[in-house]
């Protein structure tokens, strides 16, 4: 069967990673309601979003512990930065492994600035969540070297409106001999890698 001509943008994405991240909780939060709030994250990375449960009454102060994954693909510049390096190398261009080669080489795979997270946090409600505060955060650091963590300041109208305790681990793809998708923790301490799944 054919496929559809509007599918091959999506196709030709290649999967960088996957970029684990838990929300571990918040402190000093703006209360937007009368009574004690029930705070929820909402995070976004490209046009993928995810979302914690909201905690009943949990205050200026939530506890969520909760994780949430994204995949992470490449963008336009990283299709670039890929075919100049593969022009240099005799390495496959197909490899999804690139960024760790790079990072033994010393190079940036991700510039500062390049991949970034939309934090946001809500008071629930009935009818409408009401925004505590927002924040963009730099994913430079947890891309780059596999794993950060940091508090994340967030702000309403240009005000301190808290800040949220985010844990990050970043697992590069790469294409094994079997054909099965593999990540990699780029940390060290994690020597071990586990399988999602395998190639189409």
């Amino acid at each position: 069967m054919p496929s559809s001509p509007n599918s091959s943008t999506t196709d030709q994405r290649k999967k960088l990673g996957e970029l684990v991240v838990v929300v571990l909780r918040a402190r000093h939060l703006t209360n937007v309601k009368l009574s004690k709030q029930d705070p929820y994250c909402s995070l976004t990375i490209n046009t993928e979003k995810r979302r914690t449960a909201a905690i009943k009454k949990g205050g200026q102060h939530p506890e969520w512990d909760e994780q949430l994954k994204f995949d992470i693909y490449e963008d336009m510049q990283d299709q670039l930065l890929r075919t100049s390096t593969s022009s240099k190398s005799s390495g496959d261009p197909d490899s999804l492994g690139k960024s760790s080669g790079a990072k033994k080489e010393g190079k940036k795979v991700f510039e500062k600035g390049a991949k970034t997270m939309r934090v946001a946090c809500y008071a629930d409600a009935p009818r409408e969540p009401e925004l505590i505060g927002e924040a963009v955060f730099d994913l430079a650091k947890a891309l780059n070297t596999g794993e950060d963590d940091d508090w994340v300041t967030i702000n309403r109208k240009d005000r301190y409106a808290g800040e949220i305790f985010i844990e990050f681990t970043y697992f590069i793809a790469v294409r094994s001999i079997t054909s099965a998708r593999l990540f990699i923790p780029l940390s060290s301490s994690s020597p071990s890698f586990r399988v999602f799944g395998s190639f189409r």
